[in-house]
């Protein structure tokens, strides 16, 4: 489904409520989600939300640490892993 047919169902199902307090939850999160700065963008493996700048500066920090050569070889991790 494109952009447009979504757009277009989301009308349909805005249109077709009288739940004032649903049309609240979905206007709040259409506000938050476009124009705040701390907007969940990621999440970590262990499911810690992660807002824009947190996930550049966690990309940064991981670019920096393997430029240090602080990381594992395809063969190291067999080994560790016994594969």
């Amino acid at each position: 489904m494109g952009a447009i047919e979504l757009k277009d169902k989301l009308i349909q199902i805005i249109n077709n409520t009288s739940d004032e307090k649903y049309l609240k939850v979905l206007f709040d999160f259409a506000k938050h989600t476009n124009t705040s700065d701390d907007a969940i963008v990621a999440y970590t493996i262990d499911g810690t939300p992660l807002t824009r700048e947190q996930y550049i500066a966690n990309n940064e920090e991981a670019v920096a640490s393997f430029k240090k050569g602080d990381f594992k070889t395809t063969s190291q991790l067999r080994e560790k892993f016994g594969v």
